[in-house]
């Protein structure tokens, strides 16, 4: 891993376009953007704060809004 992460978008967002894409990196460990603007603002989760936020939305995966 050289630093850069691999971003990606879940599964579950088909073609949408505004959603968040996800990359790993070897710290802060965990990283977030907005699909709509990746050259913006980008968030850091350590591996704890990371499991923390993915079981808070764990009751709502699936779910979409119109």
């Amino acid at each position: 891993m050289d630093g850069s992460p691999q971003w990606f978008k879940s599964s579950y967002s088909g073609f949408a376009e505004n959603c968040v894409e996800v990359g790993f990196t070897r710290l802060p460990g965990t990283v977030v953007r907005d699909s709509r603007d990746r050259d913006g603002v980008t968030l850091g989760f350590g591996s704890r704060e990371w499991s923390g936020l993915v079981n808070l939305l764990v009751p709502w995966r699936g779910e979409r809004t119109q």
